[in-house]
């Protein structure tokens, strides 16, 4: 059965890069809702909005400079539950920087907020417009040393309407960011077992994320747990990787891209889609080692989450079984894939 990707309704492109060129250039994306997405360019800072249902395009503030690695920031669109001045929820991008920047240990983190409202003291019935709130900085950014802790490693949304932002790391623990009362608090003194970002199902109550690659068969290995912030460790989680499924092991000569990561997003019902990115590679001439990327592309993996039950027979994740879910997966590669683009 072949999964293609459909036609684009629309195309956008970054920002070249001033030195690196189009190697060096991103869109990064944060879905509102089915139909509306925000976008921002790494390079020019610059933002907007494309709303698909009505067809439109709306211009936003853009975020502030982040002179080293700008692609190293997460973000997290929230719906509902920013605590607006009138009482009504407020939608927004919110964007935290993943690691430290600078000698200033005042850049060392910035959390913000791209959130549509009304402007500070005006009343319900003016028009509201997009602002760019300055947040407070997790704990762990005041705390003396954590410029040597560096990262934040993973990061997910929790609560009902995903207002809940919650960040990782490795020495200073899991923390969490209530949108509503815009106060932080500590999950853990605990580090999350994932990488990158970790998704919820809802409908499953269960979150799937790539783990942490501390082994070599943990290349490509998604894994799954129903308590976020449990005290796990990494026996704890259900594993999917190359026993399940042979489509998450890339062929021969692909070679994962560090930049952007591997990708996770819920499609509901027990489904996820999982992007992942990597590139072919040629010799830059016949007497050296060296070798120069040749092309780049994305390879899309649909992963359902199933039940076996006591007899044999499979059922479908959320049916209210408690059995250990198994897995199954397809995959569809972009058009710059060599060898085709879709495949079982």
């Amino acid at each position: 059965m072949e999964m293609l990707v459909p036609s684009p309704r629309l195309s956008f492109e970054p920002t070249p890069h001033p030195e690196y060129g189009s190697l060096w250039s991103r869109l990064d994306c944060a879905a509102l809702s089915e139909g509306r997405t925000v976008f921002v360019d790494c390079n020019s800072r610059g933002a907007f909005l494309y709303d698909a249902d009505k067809r439109r395009v709306v211009t936003m503030a853009g975020f502030p400079e982040r002179k080293r690695w700008p692609w190293r920031r997460a973000y997290f669109p929230v719906a509902a539950g920013a605590g607006g001045d009138n009482g009504e929820p407020d939608e927004g991008v919110y964007v935290i920087d993943r690691d430290p920047e600078g000698d200033d240990a005042t850049n060392w983190l910035k959390f913000q907020a791209m959130v549509h409202r009304t402007p500070r003291g005006r009343g319900s019935d003016y028009d509201k417009r997009w602002h760019l709130d300055e947040l407070p900085r997790p704990p762990f950014a005041e705390d003396a040393g954590y410029k040597g802790t560096m990262e934040i490693v993973s990061y997910a949304q929790a609560g009902d309407a995903s207002d809940v932002i919650c960040v990782s790391t490795e020495g200073r623990g899991t923390h969490c960011f209530d949108t509503a009362s815009r106060a932080w608090s500590k999950a853990g003194g605990w580090a999350l077992p994932f990488a990158g970002k970790i998704e919820h199902d809802r409908e499953l109550g269960l979150w799937l994320g790539f783990v942490k690659q501390c082994r070599e068969e943990d290349n490509n290995s998604l894994y799954a747990t129903g308590d976020l912030f449990a005290d796990v460790d990494r026996r704890s989680l259900l594993r999917y990787g190359r026993d399940d499924c042979r489509n998450l092991e890339p062929p021969w000569g692909w070679h994962k891209v560090v930049v952007p990561e591997p990708r996770i997003v819920s499609l509901g019902s027990g489904k996820f889609c999982v992007t992942q990115f990597f590139e072919t590679r040629r010799s830059a001439c016949s007497k050296c080692l060296h070798e120069e990327t040749d092309k780049r592309f994305a390879l899309f993996t649909g992963v359902e989450v199933i039940h076996r039950g006591s007899d044999g027979s499979d059922e479908k994740a959320g049916n209210g079984s408690d059995e250990q879910p198994t897995w199954q997966c397809r995959c569809s590669r972009a058009n710059g894939a060599p060898g085709g683009h879709s495949q079982e």
